[in-house]
C-alpha cells in the first residue's frame, strides 16, 4: 500500500501547485507590442521607463472582447498624474514619441497635472499609420492600452501664413510715420524720399527690407531704416557700426 499512499501525496502536492500558480497576480511585460506578436513594434512598459515601487505596485492586464485591445493597468502608485507624466517624457526623449490627438495632431502643450485625465502618445508605424498609447490615470492608478491606427499620421500644426509688404506698402507705411518718430527732422514726411532695397535682409531672423531715406530738396542721405515683411517691427540702423534699434511706433 506504500505506493498507493506515495501517488496521493504526490497527486495532492501537484494539485496544491497548480492551485497556488492559478491565485499569482500577473508579471507586468516588460514592453508593450503593437502590431504582430513576431514582427510588431513595441514601447518600454511603465515601470522600464518610470522608477516604481513594484513591492507597493498592484498590476493587472484585460481584454476588451469587442475590440481585443489589451489594458494595463498599474494601481497604488505614489500619484497616477506624476507618473504618467514622466513616462510621457520618457516616451518623447527616448522613443520618438509624440502627444498627440485622435487624428496625428501634435499637441505641443498638455497638462499632465491634473488628478486625472487621459492622453494619446504616438509614434509613426513603419507600414504607414501610427502606433498609439492610450494612456488614462487617476489619483494613484493609470492604464496603457497600446493601439494602432492605419487611417492617421502624425503631423503638426501649419505655421500661421505670414502677409508680406509689397515694396509700395513698404513706402506707403514709412510715409505714415512722422519725422519725429524715426529721429528725423522736420514735420512732415513729403520731405523726404522713401526708398525701398529690393531683395530681402534678415533681422532678428526675420526677413525684411532695408529702407534707405533721403532729404528730398537736397538729395542729402537722412537715414537707413529696417521694416520686417510683415511690419510689426521697425528698426534704426547705423551705418558705421550697423548696430540696429528697435523703434517704438505703436
Amino acid at each position: 500500500m506504500r505506493h498507493v499512499t506515495w501517488l496521493c501525496l504526490l497527486l495532492t502536492m501537484v494539485l496544491f501547485a497548480g492551485g497556488c500558480s492559478q491565485g499569482q497576480a500577473p508579471e507586468p511585460p516588460a514592453s508593450y507590442t503593437v502590431g504582430e506578436e513576431e514582427g510588431g513594434e513595441s514601447f518600454p512598459a511603465l515601470q522600464e521607463a518610470v522608477p516604481l515601487s513594484e513591492e507597493e505596485m498592484s498590476f493587472s492586464e484585460s481584454t476588451d472582447p469587442d475590440t481585443e485591445e489589451t489594458s494595463y493597468t498599474y494601481s497604488d502608485l505614489e500619484s497616477g498624474s506624476e507618473t504618467v507624466s514622466q513616462y510621457v517624457s520618457a516616451l518623447e526623449k527616448d522613443e520618438s514619441c509624440s502627444v498627440v490627438d485622435e487624428n496625428g495632431m501634435v499637441q505641443e502643450e498638455m497638462d499632465l497635472s491634473a488628478g486625472s485625465g487621459n492622453v494619446l502618445v504616438g509614434r509613426e508605424a513603419p507600414e504607414g499609420g501610427v502606433m498609439l498609447l492610450k494612456i488614462t490615470w487617476d489619483e494613484d492608478s493609470c492604464t496603457i492600452s497600446p493601439a494602432y491606427d492605419e487611417g492617421i499620421q502624425i503631423q503638426s500644426e501649419p505655421e500661421p501664413e505670414i502677409q508680406e509688404m509689397t515694396l509700395n506698402e513698404v513706402i506707403d507705411r514709412f510715409e505714415s510715420y512722422t519725422p519725429q518718430q524715426l529721429g528725423l527732422a522736420g514735420d512732415k514726411m513729403s520731405d523726404y524720399t522713401i526708398v525701398p532695397e529690393e531683395g530681402y535682409i534678415l533681422v532678428d531672423e526675420t526677413p525684411g527690407f532695408r529702407v534707405n531715406i533721403y532729404e528730398k530738396v537736397s538729395s542729402r542721405f537722412a537715414g537707413t531704416f529696417l521694416i520686417s515683411s510683415d511690419g510689426k517691427h521697425v528698426y534704426s540702423l547705423d551705418r558705421s557700426t550697423q548696430q540696429v534699434s528697435e523703434l517704438a511706433l505703436a
